[in-house]
């Protein structure tokens, strides 16, 4: 647009120096009466030329607001696309943290499995120990009352057979 308008402009100075020319050229009325019909004319379409011209930068001020515009809105649409950006990357460290700490935990957990699993190893161990422990005690047990029983069954014996006698020494006297 604006070379046009240069271009036009060059083509005006042109035009006047043109008419400068031949105004020097000329020196008769006649001459200069047919420079001034050609000068009108020029006028008429220099004025015609400067209408759209004017009407053009009209067009162009149009376009340059609507730019404007269009640059704000991307203006904006960057901040928020920045906004988002930063929000991400909060979130990425966020998660970061906690994938972090889930690591540790998990690790604190196996330890801790190892050890219960350990402690439960020895008390399964110490269970065993006792149950054979016991066992033996049951058969030490099962034995001296077996044991007991034979002399009970013994001792009893003698009671009744002694007070067998008895009744049978009061019975013949």
């Amino acid at each position: 647009m604006e070379q046009k308008l240069d271009f036009i402009i060059s083509e005006l100075q042109n035009l006047n120096q043109k008419f400068s020319n031949l105004e020097e050229k000329t020196a008769t009325k006649q001459d200069l009466k047919a420079v001034e019909g050609k000068i009108s004319t020029v006028e008429g379409k220099m004025s015609s030329l400067e209408g759209k011209i004017s009407s053009v930068e009209d067009k162009i001020s149009s376009v340059e607001g609507k730019m404007s515009s269009v640059e704000g809105k991307m203006s904006s649409v960057e901040g928020k696309i920045s906004s988002v950006e930063g929000k991400m990357s909060s979130v990425e460290d966020k998660i970061s943290s906690v994938e972090g700490k889930m690591s540790s935990l998990e690790e604190r957990l196996t330890t801790r499995i190892h050890k219960v699993e350990g402690k439960l190893d020895q008390l399964i161990k110490k269970v065993d120990d006792y149950h054979i422990e016991n066992i033996n005690a049951d058969n030490i047990l099962m034995n001296e009352i077996r044991t007991m029983r034979e002399n009970v069954i013994f001792v009893n014996r003698r009671v009744a057979d002694a007070e067998l006698e008895l009744n049978a020494l009061k019975q013949h006297k």
